[in-house]
């Protein structure tokens, strides 16, 4: 069970960092994050240079791909305190 998992995780990883590749920055914004945070993408950039991506690249598809799982769940909330205001 544990190396299926592990597949799973690592399908996921390479998932992410096709998504990040494929990222045109536009305009982006200043967010402050964690230093051990911005060390771990860091690495995980420095780990997989051959998919050629910055750490702002790969936040922004990890973010994008959490948006979209929870989608949702945010749609809901905020329906609901759209509801609440009026």
């Amino acid at each position: 069970m544990a190396k299926s998992l592990k597949d799973k995780d690592i399908f996921s990883l390479e998932n992410t960092l096709q998504t990040a590749k494929s990222f045109v920055l536009n305009n982006p914004k200043v967010v402050q994050f964690d230093n051990s945070i911005i060390i771990k993408l860091k690495n995980i950039v420095t780990d997989f240079p051959d998919h050629g991506l910055s750490s702002t690249k790969l936040l922004n598809a990890i973010v994008l791909k959490w948006l979209e799982e929870h989608r949702d769940e945010l749609m809901k909330n905020h329906i609901l305190n759209s509801a609440k205001r009026y």
